[in-house]
């Protein structure tokens, strides 16, 4: 996407944070969006 500044959804970072630091999970599924001012925003995808 070539941009200098990426940002993460909330529910993405509630996703990441769910089991805590220790227990991060392996792998999740995310959709990456980028808006008009050339922003990435990344929300989590769609399924598991």
């Amino acid at each position: 996407m070539k941009t200098n500044e990426v940002s993460i959804s909330e529910e993405t970072n509630s996703m990441l944070w769910q089991r805590g630091i220790s227990k991060p999970p392996r792998r999740i599924r995310v959709r990456v969006v980028k808006d008009k001012e050339g922003k990435v925003i990344v929300f989590p995808g769609e399924g598991k």
